[in-house]
């Protein structure tokens, strides 16, 4: 493997795989919305990886999970 290979890898495909992952995780920890807007999250960040997980980042409300609201009291 290159160098050129190695710096992509570690400075873009990873941290975009942990971000995607990220997003993926809270939509199921998420007890504020039902399945099918669960479903629909899932699809959009899956079919979309980029632009999908940058709208649900941006969109998320703070205290989406019984974990932060717990935080925040």
């Amino acid at each position: 493997m290159e160098f050129s290979d190695l710096f992509w890898l570690f400075l873009i495909y990873i941290p975009l795989l942990l971000v995607w992952g990220f997003a993926i995780s809270d939509i199921f920890r998420r007890d504020d919305i039902s399945g099918w807007a669960r479903a629909l999250w899932v699809v959009a960040v899956i079919l979309l990886p980029l632009i999908g997980t940058l709208v649900y980042l941006i969109v998320r409300p703070v205290g989406a999970t019984k974990q932060e609201r717990a935080a925040m009291d």
